[in-house]
């Protein structure tokens, strides 16, 4: 048995058993890459449904705008006199520039108070805190940042080419913001602030 002799068939036969086997597969990819791809999709779905779920069901209490401090309680009233009560100060209300379809009257805990004003198409939003700080949270960098003197008190203005849209200054131990969603000029604010109690 020197030699033996194989025939074609039977050679085809024998190579065919020493290749290794292929895993099965579905669309041209093997089945437990399928499987692995499958479970990790099924984890990402899983953990983004149940992030979303916790932000759908979280109490709105527990989440604060207050500048400064989060964990400030916000009170919603009826008007400016109830606000006053709240925070402990005098709160006047600033002439604004449009006619106001709906004001809210909000208190951070006991150091800001906040009136919103909505119009048809604009709004503004007034804030007075206790201390010396921009009670404005607008941290924005305008382009054009000018001051001006209203009543005896420096006012700063902050806008843009089209005019300013921001006003902050201090009085004695309060600090105050006038932000308008539609920018006015230097001799708008001037004549809005002169006809306000800005002190």
């Amino acid at each position: 048995m020197d030699h033996l002799s194989v025939t074609e068939d039977l050679r085809l036969r024998i190579l065919g058993e020493l290749r290794p086997k292929r895993a099965p597969s579905l669309f041209g990819l093997s089945i437990p890459r399928v499987v692995s791809a499958a479970a990790c999709l099924l984890l990402l779905t899983a953990a983004a449904v149940g992030v979303m779920h916790t932000r759908l069901i979280a109490p709105p209490s527990t989440v604060s705008s207050a500048v400064g401090n989060p964990v400030s309680p916000t009170v919603n009233t009826a008007s400016a006199e109830e606000l006053a009560a709240l925070v402990g100060f005098a709160v006047t209300e600033p002439e604004i520039p449009f006619a106001a379809e709906k004001t809210e009257y909000t208190a951070f805990g006991k150091d800001l108070a906040q009136i919103e004003w909505f119009g048809e198409d604009e709004s503004a939003c007034f804030r007075k805190a206790r201390g010396s700080l921009d009670p404005s949270g607008d941290f924005s960098t305008y382009e054009s940042v000018t001051e001006i003197t209203a009543n005896g008190v420096c006012v700063m203005l902050k806008g843009d080419s089209s005019g300013y849209l921001l006003a902050v200054w201090e009085g004695s131990d309060f600090s105050y913001s006038l932000r308008l969603s539609h920018a006015r000029s230097e001799q708008e604010w001037l004549s809005l602030l002169e006809n306000c109690d800005i002190s």
